[in-house]
């Protein structure tokens, strides 16, 4: 599995910072319906070296990426700030709502 594929993963599990995905209902999310969203890629793209720089030695999964990113937010290039903002209100226009995350 490449980097891109990891941080994909991570950002589809957890898209923003410190934020879950929550729908009206226990919605199940289509992740290739996620992945086709230009925001969401664009945040994948921008966030790649600050994984690399600030949490290269976090496991991917369970949204641990974009954890540790948010847990650094004061640290995060602008590049990734502003796409993750972007893709947080695309999900949003698209239906997916999205909720701060209770600190996990």
């Amino acid at each position: 599995m490449s980097k891109k594929d990891m941080v994909v993963g991570a950002l589809v599990a957890m898209v923003g910072f410190g934020l879950s995905v929550a729908g009206a209902k226990s919605q199940e999310i289509d992740v290739q319906r996620l992945q086709r969203i230009p925001e969401v890629r664009a945040a994948v793209n921008a966030c790649m070296s600050d994984r690399d720089r600030l949490c290269s030695e976090v496991a991917p999964g369970g949204g641990r990426i974009v954890r540790c990113l948010a847990g650094q937010a004061d640290r995060l290039s602008p590049p990734c700030n502003a796409a993750m903002v972007k893709a947080s209100a695309a999900l949003k226009s698209a239906g997916i709502a999205i909720q701060p995350n209770a600190s996990k």
